[in-house]
């Protein structure tokens, strides 16, 4: 009996085992298989955000797509016979990867001036808007297809978006610009526009270098101190300056002055303004102010060390009048 009792047991004990390692086996195949969906999961959301991120990016890259088109509705031009509208009369036209555009009617209402439009006039914008990147919105893309006219004639056409592409970023000058500081809230990449967080603008009476907030028209220029110069002509008919001086002049033979003061845009907080009326500009929230200690050189100085008489100046204006 003692036997058989211990047999019983130990087929128990063995049914038992053989149950929860069944269970552990088959508990860790469901875990795995949870594990390889979420995982899946997990690897299709992120191939559907970097599809997302790369089409919105390419669809932002890309706002000029309808400038590439060659509409069959429309005639042909050369860029010789664009090059003749260059004036009022005979109308001002001008050419944008594949479309020729008569802007006559815009001259006037350029938000940056008829002077600065006119530089373009019958020759291609392309160069342009590389420096004046705000132009490549989606906005203006439709606006300046309003005006489209025609095309580039068969052989002075962009063949393909691969060399549109490569066309336009050849002329982007906007590729070796300053590292600037996460905190910043940008309002523009190209050119760069960014400014001090509020939380951050009240720290400290000084807002430091880091936290300054940016404004930008144009990139930021590539200048060497060493071949950096400047050139004071106390007659504007001279052809030569009257006085040269390099950066290191500037800093060792003037008194340097040093004055706290507080600077602004004049756009800081246009986001409000656009909550009664739509108006033009970078919507700035209220950090595109700072405060400042700025130290240099007084003009005042400069120019009397150039040989400027401010006295003399007086008198022979007064014997004028």
């Amino acid at each position: 009996n003692g036997n058989n009792n211990n047999n019983n047991n130990s087929n128990n004990n063995g049914n038992n085992n053989t149950y929860f390692y069944g269970f552990i086996g088959l508990f860790t195949i469901i875990i795995f298989y949870f594990s390889i969906n979420k995982l899946s999961a997990a690897d299709n959301n992120n191939e559907n955000e970097n599809e997302n991120e790369n089409n919105n990016d390419k669809e932002k890259e890309e706002v000029w797509i309808d400038a590439f088109k060659i509409r069959s509705d429309l005639p042909n031009f050369s860029r010789l016979e664009v090059s003749k509208h260059n004036n009022l009369v005979d109308g001002i036209w001008v050419t944008y990867l594949n479309g020729v555009y008569d802007i006559s009617e815009f001259i006037e209402a350029h938000p940056g001036g008829n002077s600065k439009i006119m530089l373009a006039a019958g020759k291609s914008i392309e160069s342009f808007w590389a420096l004046y990147q705000q132009h490549n919105t989606e906005q203006v893309a439709e606006m300046l297809e309003m005006f489209r006219i025609g095309n580039l004639i068969e052989n002075e056409r962009i063949i393909s978006i691969e060399q549109a592409r490569e066309n336009l970023k050849k002329l982007d000058l906007y590729t070796n610009q300053p590292i600037r500081d996460s905190n910043l809230v940008i309002r523009s990449e190209k050119p760069f526009n960014a400014e001090t967080p509020y939380e951050l603008l009240v720290n400290n009476e000084i807002t430091s270098n880091e936290l300054f907030y940016v404004r930008n028209h144009l990139p930021v220029p590539e200048i060497d101190s060493n071949n950096f110069f400047l050139e004071i002509y106390l007659n504007e008919n001279d052809s030569k300056p009257t006085i040269r001086l390099s950066l290191n002049d500037l800093r060792t033979k003037f008194e340097q002055h040093t004055i706290t003061a507080t600077i602004q845009c004049a756009g800081n907080r246009r986001n409000e303004m656009h909550q009664i009326k739509s108006v033009k500009g970078l919507e700035w929230d209220a950090g595109a102010i700072g405060n400042a200690d700025w130290t240099g050189v007084f003009l005042r100085d400069i120019l009397k060390y150039a040989g400027f008489n401010s006295d003399n100046n007086n008198n022979n204006n007064n014997n004028n009048n």
